[in-house]
C-alpha cells in the first residue's frame, strides 16, 4: 500500500514539473502571472513541485486512511493493554 501511495505522489510531482517546463501550459502561465519576474525560474519550479508533492502526499495518505484505515497501526490503542510476559 505504501508503494501505491508513493507512486501516486511521484506521478503528481512529475506531471507538475513537466507542466512547469512547458511555457505554453496553463499552469506555467498561471505561475508566471503570480510569481515576480519575466519567467518561472528553476528554483521557483522546484519550490512549486515540492509544495505540490507535499500536498499530494497529505491528500493521498488521508484519503487512504479514510477509505481503508491505512496507517492505523501506527496509532496506539488507548483501551487495549499489552501483555509482553
Amino acid at each position: 500500500m505504501n508503494a501505491f501511495c508513493g507512486a501516486i505522489i511521484a506521478c503528481v510531482a512529475i506531471e507538475v514539473r513537466d507542466l512547469l517546463n512547458d511555457p505554453t501550459t496553463m499552469l506555467y502561465k498561471l505561475m508566471n502571472d503570480i510569481l515576480p519576474g519575466g519567467s518561472v525560474s528553476r528554483f521557483q519550479k522546484l519550490y512549486i513541485t515540492l509544495i505540490t508533492a507535499f500536498l499530494a502526499a497529505f491528500l493521498v495518505y488521508h484519503i487512504l486512511h479514510f477509505l481503508f484505515g491505512y496507517g492505523r497501526g501506527m496509532m496506539g490503542d488507548v483501551h487495549r493493554t499489552y501483555n509482553y510476559w
